[in-house]
Order: C-alpha cells, then structure tokens, then sequence
C-alpha cells in the first residue's frame, strides 16, 4: 500500500518488483488505484514466461516463471480504456545482482542498464 501512495503522483510506474508473485500482486493494486486515468504502467517480465516446457536442468526456476507467466497474462487481462499497462521483457540486465548470480554469463547474453532504459523509454 505504502508503494500505491508514493506513486500517486507519477504517471508511469515500472513494475519490476521480485518477492514471489509480488510483481502481480503489484500490478493488481495499481491497476485498481490507477484504472481511471490515463498512466501507464510498465511490467518487467522475463523470456521464462515465453517457455512453453523448461528442461529438467531447469526445474529450479519454474516458480520464477510461474511468476513471470501470471504477470505476462495480468498484464494482458487487465483493462481499462485509459490507463496503459505494457508487459516488456528484454533478456538479462547487467546489474550487479545478475553479475554477481551468473559470474560466467557471456556479454552477449546481457544487455546494459543503458540499453534497458532506452528500451522503457521508447514504449
């Protein structure tokens, strides 16, 4: 609720929470706070939620993509004639938590905070 009120006076909010379903309980909230005006909310999602079957070695993260699945589907279920909610997923942002999670992850696989950022900003 705290976060609801802080981003009462924003017009774009990006929802990029990570606490379990967090992120849509998140969006759930602001939707209802915000379903009558013309702000947009922006959802980080991740490519997991475009897997259709993850391979056993990745069993690990199928509560992540369950997660990452039932904000893509909010995303796309919610509706109001005004407010803009958008689901945008790009790859693996290289902050200090991925690098420090996957310290032998390619640069090609990574995109910079630079590069994310021009990514929201042209939505």
């Amino acid at each position: 609720q705290k976060i609801i009120e802080e981003a009462y006076d924003c017009d774009i909010f990006i929802n990029n929470a990570s606490d379990d379903f967090g992120q849509v309980n998140l969006l759930i909230e602001l939707f209802n706070a915000w379903k009558s005006t013309d702000k947009t909310i922006i959802n980080v999602g991740s490519r997991i939620a475009e897997i259709d079957y993850l391979p056993d070695s990745k069993h690990h993260l199928l509560a992540y993509q369950a997660q990452k699945i039932a904000l893509k589907e909010m995303s796309n279920r919610l509706y109001s004639p005004t407010l803009n909610i958008v689901y945008k997923y790009f790859g693996y942002v290289s902050t200090e938590k991925i690098l420090a999670k996957y310290p032998n992850m390619k640069q090609d696989d990574l995109i910079s905070i630079d590069k994310a950022i021009d990514i929201i900003l042209t939505i």
